[in-house]
């Protein structure tokens, strides 16, 4: 079977995009990692399906699995990307497009070409919602996992070891997306993220509203705050509880092509 797609990125974080809103077989895990495989593969940091709604509410419905064919929950950065593969396909109708995920409904935003704004439900900060069985750790879903760590100096870690040390642990009973922040104002921060089933990605949106939403709450972030990445910049807003949180940046195209499976 010939399988057309679409190369995308958000600032670096990188997806292979498919429009599936008419029938197509499942990709088993097995297909997925050898379409991820950079030398012989597409090459991506997670796989994006858009699929037909089936909420009654939603325009469409957003799938997400990873290099390694495991399932996600949500991808910021990817979110971004599927808005607007839609609007370049023609499949929107309209700006605002209505989605439906494994999670929590979301919306997206598209300002102008590239310039997209996700709106994602309430952070959730119990460890119920992250399957976090320990104490000592900051954690929060977007939708997704994240335990979100500070440090001096992001650029001065070894952060895939970082990382692999804290998931060897085993407190997370679904894995966890781990996020170093350091603090530059009460505006501004950089960020690293090792993602569940990736690695360290350029950039991770779900990363950057976590660590965002993890600083608001402690008090030592205000409400509209810039979040520098390896891949680039991005904009997260959020008013506090009983609010959903905004996330704004870049979403590219980069070429559409086909690829036999």
């Amino acid at each position: 079977m010939r399988l057309k797609f679409a190369k995308m990125h958000g600032l670096g974080n990188d997806f292979m995009v498919i429009n599936a809103l008419r029938d197509m077989p499942p990709l088993s895990p097995q297909v997925i990692t050898r379409l991820a495989d950079r030398k012989r593969g597409v090459g991506f940091d997670q796989l994006l399906l858009v699929k037909p709604a089936s909420d009654g509410l939603s325009d469409f419905r957003y799938e997400i699995f990873n290099a390694d064919g495991s399932c996600a929950e949500q991808c910021g950065n990817g979110a971004r990307c599927v808005a607007e593969f839609v609007a370049r396909e023609g499949l929107a109708d309209a700006p605002l497009v209505r989605w439906q995920t494994v999670t929590a409904p979301m919306t997206t935003q598209r300002y102008a070409l590239n310039d997209i704004e996700v709106t994602l439900a309430e952070p959730d900060f119990s460890a119920a919602a992250v399957g976090y069985l320990g104490a000592d750790l900051q954690v929060v879903s977007m939708g997704n996992p994240h335990a979100v760590i500070a440090v001096h100096d992001v650029q001065a870690i070894d952060a895939p070891t970082m990382a692999a040390g804290i998931v060897a642990r085993g407190e997370f009973t679904n894995g966890v997306n781990v996020g170093f922040v350091q603090t530059l104002a009460r505006d501004a921060i950089r960020v690293r993220v090792v993602e569940r089933g990736v690695g360290e990605t350029q950039a991770c949106g779900s990363g950057a509203c976590a660590a965002v939403a993890v600083g608001i709450r402690a008090g030592a972030l205000d409400s509209n705050v810039g979040v520098q990445m390896r891949g680039g910049d991005l904009r997260v807003r959020w008013a506090g509880p009983s609010h959903p949180l905004y996330l704004r940046g870049a979403a590219t195209f980069v070429f559409a092509a086909e690829i036999e499976i």
